[in-house]
């Protein structure tokens, strides 16, 4: 992953709308009414995870609390281009830095 300019945004994203961070069960997924109310920041995030990631980027899911207290980044991604086999990834969002 490249050097982002994008990581100060993705930051204040998260700390500004509180809602998109969801500690999920398995495969549940954020509250769609909140999701509706949330579709222009929504749209903002995966804008820059697809300048990110512009050959595995799927859908953004939510931001995620880790146990070490960080933030991760729950979104589908492409992981085979060939089968294009699509599975949920966990991206720290330190890496965007």
């Amino acid at each position: 992953m490249k050097t982002s300019k994008n990581y100060k945004r993705l930051v204040e994203l998260q700390k500004k709308y509180p809602e998109l961070t969801y500690n999920n069960n398995g495969y549940d997924e954020i509250n769609e009414d909140v999701m509706t109310r949330h579709q222009k920041q929504i749209k903002e995030i995966s804008a820059i995870l697809k300048e990110e990631l512009p050959k595995s980027f799927v859908r953004f899911q939510n931001f995620t609390p880790r146990r070490d207290g960080s933030i991760a980044i729950r979104c589908q991604v492409i992981y085979d281009h060939v089968s294009y086999f699509q599975g949920v990834d966990y991206i720290p969002i330190t890496d965007f830095k």
